[in-house]
């Protein structure tokens, strides 16, 4: 049986450190950032996937756009993406896939405060 990883051993990636260059943050394996409010809510979110008010690629996707510790990308992320899942919704003709994108555009309006 493989032994299990710990979360308090995680380490950054040589490689990624090295790629970056100093002006960047890298997060270390295992989290969307380094810092501890954008990753929290990060799997906030994705904890929402669960009863449908969040899509995976729909979080990871805004996720790749957001700048480590910039604030102001982080808003304007989760407001792209709210704002596109709601345009979904109202061109949706299905009532239970248009209250699904509903309840998802509202979920990643939270973000914003």
């Amino acid at each position: 049986m493989a032994p299990l990883l710990m979360l308090s051993s995680i380490a950054l990636v040589p490689s990624a450190v090295a790629e970056a260059g100093p002006a960047q943050a890298v997060s270390p394996r295992g989290r969307f950032f380094t810092n501890q409010t954008f990753h929290f809510e990060t799997l906030r979110n994705a904890g929402y996937i669960v009863s449908n008010c969040a899509d995976l690629g729909e979080v990871l996707e805004t996720v790749k756009v957001i700048a480590e510790g910039d604030v102001q990308s982080w808003y304007t992320a989760w407001e792209a993406t709210a704002d596109r899942v709601l345009a979904l919704a109202e061109r949706t003709q299905d009532p239970l896939s248009k209250g699904g994108a509903y309840m998802r555009a509202s979920t990643y309006l939270s973000c914003l405060g």
